[in-house]
C-alpha cells in the first residue's frame, strides 16, 4: 500500500467519481457534512490533483460516466453535460419522468438506468 496525496478539499458525499478511459479518477460535485454543496471538478492521475472546469451549477449529481475519449458525463435533474478539454457542454435532456439512477459506456452507447428499469 502506498499513501496518496489527499485531495484539496475536505470530506464531501453525494458527489460523482469516476475513472475514465487513460486512467484517471474525476470527482464533481457533492456537499460537504453541512450541506453546503459544491460545483467543483476534479482529475486525479495516481500522483497529483487537477482542478477541472467548475460545473456551470452546484448540483449533487444523479449519475456520472467517464467516457472512452477521456470526458466526464453528468446526469443531473434530467440535464446530460459533458466536461470534455473544452469545458463543459450542454448534451441534452433525458426523457421526461424519468429517474437516473446510474450510468454505463459500452462502446459508445450510453445505458442508462433508472428507477423505473434500464432506458
Amino acid at each position: 500500500w502506498e499513501l496518496l496525496p489527499r485531495p484539496p478539499w475536505g470530506k464531501r458525499r453525494f458527489h460523482a467519481a469516476v475513472v475514465d478511459s487513460t486512467g484517471r479518477l474525476l470527482v464533481a460535485g457533492g456537499e460537504d457534512a453541512h450541506g453546503v454543496t459544491y460545483n467543483d471538478a476534479w482529475s486525479f492521475d495516481g500522483s497529483s490533483w487537477q482542478r477541472l472546469d467548475d460545473f456551470p451549477q452546484q448540483t449533487l449529481p444523479d449519475a456520472a460516466v467517464g467516457t472512452e475519449s477521456g470526458a466526464l458525463v453528468i446526469f443531473q435533474d434530467g440535464t446530460i453535460m459533458e466536461l470534455s478539454p473544452r469545458g463543459w457542454e450542454h448534451e441534452g435532456h433525458a426523457p421526461e419522468n424519468i429517474d437516473v439512477t446510474s450510468c454505463a459506456m459500452v462502446g459508445e452507447s450510453l445505458h442508462v438506468g433508472t428507477r423505473q428499469g434500464a432506458v
